[in-house]
């Protein structure tokens, strides 16, 4: 026998178990329990820490209060022997009154225990509203990252890499006028085929700069600019001695006036006060001197 799918039944139709009211007004309903589940499971971790580091520092407090006595191990070994006597003799004493207590407070255990899991509970979600509270703080504290081009990272760098390409270009230009002053014969007291380090670091020095670098650290710095020094090179200095003024042979590190050149593939300049005058001037006319007249012209 067939039946007619058109005609309605008698039997009763299932209701869907959860209509969409029902689940948004369960879904508020659960809605704090889960905050507070949530707050509860992020804050225990964070009151267990608190709990550890804060017996951590009692026990270490109390090291150094014993390590700070004037009994130092004797003394901790009496008073820990004395502990132990204590301990001993009031071991029955203690156990009778822990067991009256317990008689006493057994029917209050389970709201004690329901009150101590109620005060974890508070602890916990008030140290994750605590967390939560300075994770915002430095969030809002932090500056905006770059674009990846120019990050903050990068710009130190960058800016100290600028400021090293500028110092170097300064020492070298100055290393070069030096050693060309030197090799010209321009320089006071000494004589040589380019600039000693002493010199040079000592220049740098009284303007105020290179303040703590030793000849060493001089040469090294030259080294890294590119340019050649010699650890012995020969200087002829005027030195004071018993009979005036005379010149002395000194071989100590210098830069040659043809390393440099080399270093700068080219000829070093002289500073520019020390450059000759090489501008042609014109000649002058001679005046005309007329000749004497003889006598009755």
């Amino acid at each position: 026998m067939a039946v007619d799918l058109t005609k309605p039944t008698d039997q009763p139709q299932p209701e869907p178990d959860d209509a969409p009211e029902a689940l948004t007004a369960r879904e508020e309903l659960l809605r704090p329990l889960k905050a507070c589940g949530a707050a509860i499971a992020a804050g225990s971790p964070l009151l267990l820490r608190w709990m550890g580091r804060t017996l951590w520092h009692a026990v270490r407090e109390g090291s150094r209060t014993q390590q700070s006595g004037e009994g130092g191990l004797g003394d901790m070994l009496e008073r820990l022997v004395l502990g132990l006597l204590v301990v001993a003799i009031g071991g029955s004493a203690l156990a009778g009154a822990l067991g009256a207590v317990w008689l006493a407070l057994a029917p209050y255990a389970a709201w004690a225990v329901a009150g101590l899991i109620l005060a974890w509970c508070l602890a916990a979600m008030s140290f994750a509203a605590k967390a939560t509270a300075e994770d915002d703080q430095e969030t809002a504290g932090e500056e905006p990252q770059g674009d990846g081009e120019n990050t903050p990272e990068e710009e130190p760098e960058e800016a100290a890499e600028a400021s090293w390409q500028d110092a170097k270009e300064k020492l070298r230009a100055f290393v070069e006028q030096r050693a060309a002053a030197g090799a010209a014969g321009h320089l006071e007291g000494v004589k040589g085929k380019g600039i000693r380090i002493d010199d040079l670091l000592a220049e740098q020095q009284r303007n105020g700069a290179l303040l703590g670098v030793g000849r060493s650290g001089m040469i090294e710095l030259l080294q890294r600019t590119g340019i050649t020094v010699r650890t012995q090179m020969s200087f002829r200095v005027l030195e004071a001695t018993g009979n005036g003024q005379e010149w002395t042979k000194k071989n100590v590190p210098g830069v040659h006036v043809e390393d440099l050149a080399k270093d700068l593939q080219r000829t070093p300049h002289l500073p520019p006060h020390l450059v000759p005058d090489l501008t042609p001037t014109p000649p002058q006319e001679s005046p005309t001197i007329p000749a004497p007249r003889k006598a009755g012209e």
